[in-house]
């Protein structure tokens, strides 16, 4: 299972993202491998930067695959809110938003061991301080 961040889907859609060709390899080379997870949080976050940067013809092509599992959609739950608050306290200098915080909590309650992400600066400090095991990717 791969926990993946808004920022590495969005870097799939957008041929001119930075992260694009590397983005695409790993999620190419993973695909039938292993099952890439997102949370709701994150599937309107990506819709959101997808529609508004790329139009309705990606942000149609991306909430497809969600439909069709290339994506496994989970939800949050309420506990994962209340944790998310605490990690926006803890990491209150690093501006940690509201979607990361969700998103290191249910990892951490669900003890997912990889992430997919290229937000490099949050999941790197979270993993250090919080989750031993993640494994940041690609």
């Amino acid at each position: 299972m791969i926990f993946t961040d808004s920022g590495a889907i969005y870097a799939i859609f957008d041929k001119n993202d930075s992260n694009h060709l590397k983005a695409s390899i790993f999620f190419k080379n993973n695909i039938k491998k292993d099952k890439f997870l997102i949370i709701t949080p994150v599937l309107e976050e990506c819709w959101f930067l997808i529609e508004s940067r790329l139009g309705n013809y990606y942000s149609q092509k991306f909430l497809d695959s969600v439909n069709k599992n290339i994506f496994l959609l989970k939800e949050t739950d309420y506990i994962d809110f209340i944790n998310a608050l605490k990690i926006i306290k803890k990491f209150s200098d690093s501006k940690i938003g509201i979607v990361d915080a969700l998103s290191f909590s249910y990892i951490e309650r669900n003890k997912i061991n990889n992430a997919f992400t290229f937000d490099k600066k949050h999941y790197f400090l979270y993993k250090n301080k919080s989750i031993k095991e993640l494994k940041i990717l690609p």
